[in-house]
């Protein structure tokens, strides 16, 4: 595998569990994240969640959990992700209560260049 650190989300692994894009859930990067800014996680899914239930997200960068969101209706949710300062960072985002019951995890790496 090839690792080209300056494309803005690229993904990492590639399996059922991980992926840029997965069968019902695509996660969206900003393709420009400014250095000691918020920037905004846009997250689809192919349809909304049954009636009465919510689906689960959890977003992590370098390990340390930064956000989560509660999507009860429509297929879209956006998180907004806190000031991430300048270097490589690993995000993961994980949907925690998918139909089947088993968590599922996107992984990327992206570059915030520096000011």
């Amino acid at each position: 595998m090839m690792f080209w650190p300056f494309f803005v989300g690229l993904t990492i692994l590639s399996s059922s569990a991980y992926g840029e894009d997965l069968p019902g859930l695509h996660l969206r990067l900003p393709d420009h994240i400014q250095s000691g800014e918020d920037w905004p996680l846009r997250i689809t899914f192919d349809h909304a969640p049954p009636e009465n239930t919510f689906y689960r997200l959890f977003v992590k960068i370098d390990g340390t959990p930064v956000a989560f969101s509660d999507l009860s209706r429509g297929r879209q949710t956006t998180i907004n992700i806190p000031a991430t300062h300048s270097g490589r960072h690993r995000l993961s985002l994980t949907w925690k209560n998918p139909p089947g019951g088993k968590a599922i995890v996107i992984r990327r790496i992206f570059q915030v260049p520096g000011r």
